[in-house]
């Protein structure tokens, strides 16, 4: 099972003030300074982070490109 990152904070540290700093004091793995690990987390949140809940893996999740509608897609926007 997956969450994004936003909600696992929410669900683990709460969402009042001083939740995101919990969550980075808890994980100083993430970056080597706290304005570094401040900056990774404002971009895994950018980008739509997901954390497996069984792993605890942090990942962006991938998207998939059906061939034939992008072709459609490419096609409409030359007419």
């Amino acid at each position: 099972m997956t969450v994004s990152i936003q909600k696992f904070i929410e669900n683990n540290y709460g969402n009042k003030r001083g939740a995101e700093a919990a969550f980075l004091r808890d994980n100083q793995h993430i970056g080597t300074t706290d304005n570094a690990r401040k900056a990774q987390l404002w971009r895994w949140k950018k980008l739509g982070f997901l954390v497996d809940l069984d792993t605890g893996h942090v990942y962006q999740p991938t998207i998939t490109i059906n061939q034939e509608n992008l072709g459609n897609t490419t096609k409409n926007k030359a007419q």
